[in-house]
């Protein structure tokens, strides 16, 4: 088993140069490669610290999507009336080598929401964890805690403006 804490809530910079140091909360997750499916399976263990405020209105839930390729993607249970949810849920991306998930830009992309039974969900935070950064080939769990950052990098588009 390897856990890391690298994403740890020091002072980052993120990728759009922008401060990281304000805390939406951090995301605990496990990634493990199997061999004989052919699949990763991204298991998402809990949330920490998602909201300043009243926990009894925050039902948080989480999708998963594996990177390049947005078609593939989950998500987890809402749990009801808590800042710091336990999911304990494995997603399974089938139809995956170690080998490719490797490559420069294959990664696990993250999306807390809020559900709202009577608006839209609102987004609370997102992570990025490129699969380059771990050896999936090993047999063990690869445990990560990582930090939320407010960064919508899903939602840009390219726009033209003629």
């Amino acid at each position: 088993m390897f856990i890391d804490t690298a994403g740890s809530q020091s002072n980052m910079t993120s990728e759009s140069g922008g401060d990281q140091s304000v805390n939406y909360g951090m995301i605990h997750f496990s990634l493990r490669h199997d061999a004989e499916a052919s699949a990763l399976v991204v298991t998402v263990v809990k949330a920490t610290g998602l909201q300043e405020g009243d926990a009894e209105s925050f039902n948080p839930y989480v999708k998963v999507r594996l990177l390049p390729d947005k078609h593939q993607k989950a998500k987890t249970k809402v749990v009801r009336r808590s800042a710091n949810p336990v999911f304990d849920e494995a997603i399974t991306f089938a139809g995956v080598d170690a080998g490719r998930l490797q490559k420069r830009g294959s990664a696990v992309h993250m999306s807390v929401f809020n559900s709202d039974a009577f608006s839209k969900h609102a987004f609370v935070g997102e992570l990025t964890f490129y699969l380059g950064e771990v050896d999936l080939q090993s047999q063990s769990d690869v445990i990560m805690a990582r930090p939320l950052s407010k960064v919508r990098r899903s939602s840009r588009r390219n726009v033209r403006i003629n």
